[in-house]
């Protein structure tokens, strides 16, 4: 996976994610952090990602990955967590989203910790999380390894 565009007005610093890091009340995955430290965020090629839900087969494409960048006008992390419906101690943080509202989210701790998730805004019920939410993959580079072209 590379990063084509970003909307960051500057690169993230070990500052900028211990600040994130301080607001969610837990360390990031490794990988995840290393990926904020390179790029901060930014649209990927390729960009869609396949997966399997309870019901069928699905893709979406990601539209961008959110940075740390609090000048970010589009797509800073600490802008979604505050607009995302779920509240931050279920233990999911958003780290994407995809051109249709949904998001793609990782699992900060308990089991599966660093593993991704597609969170459907259209299955979202606000009693039950766990409906909307679908594994992608078992850690963030299993992830980008898993992005295709359309």
């Amino acid at each position: 996976m590379k990063i084509i565009e970003t909307y960051a007005t500057q690169p993230a610093t070990e500052q900028d994610i211990a600040q994130l890091e301080r607001d969610i009340g837990h360390s990031l995955p490794f990988e995840y952090r290393a990926f904020l430290l390179e790029n901060n965020g930014g649209v990927p090629t390729p960009k869609v990602i396949y997966f399997d839900t309870n019901d069928s087969e699905e893709n979406s494409p990601i539209r961008s990955f959110f940075s740390v960048d609090v000048a970010d006008p589009y797509y800073n992390i600490f802008t979604e967590i505050k607009r995302m419906p779920f509240d931050i101690d279920m233990g999911y943080l958003p780290i994407a989203t995809d051109s249709f509202g949904n998001l793609i989210v990782i699992k900060l701790y308990k089991d599966n910790t660093g593993s991704i998730w597609f969170w459907d805004h259209e299955k979202y019920d606000e009693d039950d999380l766990i409906p909307a939410l679908s594994w992608i993959a078992s850690s963030f580079n299993e992830f980008t390894e898993k992005l295709e072209e359309f």
